[in-house]
């Protein structure tokens, strides 16, 4: 009852504007884009990102990209760790990364990728800028593919800025820790959100976790991100409430990013990411499970034997 209740408010507020106008759209189309590309101060006042991960990624734009865009490694200064399929960059190494490739505090960043609908390794890099303090940031829609299916050029030349003073600074309130979902789960004190696909959530996810699969978040006919009005209502039929603070986890973290996208394009004003998530907790929830139960095992083997020899 009480999704369909939440349900009704939000769609409400949503047509009527009415408590619920949304920001500026975190999102910019081929056609949007295109256009600013013809402004004469464009370089003065944007930076076009394509975001992959690794050499690879980079041997891809140099093979053809968009014009004037610059290439950035998702995954730099990170690292895959015992406990965490993607560390997070060190501050100094991620300001200094960035400033060398000519981007400021003051460049509004578009980012796109070249997964299936371009909401990949651009949604991962979102939310890296959006962790180390900068909010002008967008997302190209349907990324690479989109662009190119819109008929717009590609370029093979390699765009070199001048190098910027770039400074970063953590913002704590986009990120939380295995310690903060073990407390969370008891406490309830903000909403849990598992990007992962149906089956993945299915075999096993953290207790209490809502589910909002990555995989349905786009139109296969337009290789676009749905509409905000069907992502809305994907969120609420899991009986979301957007005013409350959400913790968005997947395997890694890297579609938890996405999820963290969606739910701030559909009016979230709360949310941060479990980077850790489902890759850490699984092993470290099992690993405390195996201290109680050896524990447990000790406990019991210690009251058998004094009964028995008592």
């Amino acid at each position: 009852m009480l999704r369909y209740l939440l349900f009704a408010f939000y769609i409400l507020h949503f047509f009527t504007g009415i408590n619920a106008k949304i920001e500026e759209s975190v999102l910019i189309s081929s056609r949007e884009l295109s256009s600013i590309r013809d402004e004469p101060d464009f370089d003065k006042n944007y930076r076009i990102i394509e975001a992959n991960f690794g050499p690879k990624g980079q041997d891809n734009f140099g093979k053809g990209h968009i014009p004037g865009a610059i290439y950035v490694d998702a995954a730099f200064n990170s690292t895959k760790l015992t406990l965490l399929e993607v560390s997070l960059p060190i501050l100094e190494a991620w300001q200094s990364y960035l400033g060398s490739l000519g981007i400021s505090n003051d460049h509004q960043l578009i980012i796109y990728d070249r997964s299936e609908y371009g909401f990949k390794q651009s949604s991962r890099l979102f939310y890296l800028i959006k962790l180390f303090g900068k909010n002008k940031v967008k997302v190209l829609n349907g990324g690479f593919n989109d662009w190119v299916r819109n008929r717009f050029d590609a370029s093979t030349k390699i765009q070199k800025f001048s190098d910027e003073i770039y400074i970063a600074s953590f913002n704590p309130k986009l990120l939380r820790l295995y310690e903060n979902i073990i407390k969370n789960i008891e406490t309830n004190a903000e909403i849990l959100v598992d990007a992962r696909n149906s089956s993945e959530y299915e075999n096993g996810h953290i207790p209490g976790a809502f589910n909002v699969p990555y995989n349905e978040f786009f139109d296969s006919k337009t290789g676009l991100l749905k509409t905000k009005q069907e992502l809305m209502k994907m969120v609420l039929n899991e009986g979301i409430d957007l005013n409350e603070s959400i913790i968005a986890y997947c395997q890694s973290g890297i579609r938890a990013s996405s999820l963290m996208l969606v739910l701030e394009m559909v009016g979230a004003k709360k949310v941060s990411v479990y980077n850790g998530s489902w890759f850490e907790y699984s092993q470290r929830s099992e690993d405390m499970l195996d201290k109680i139960i050896t524990r447990l095992t000790k406990f019991f083997d210690s009251l058998f034997n004094f009964v028995l020899f008592k």
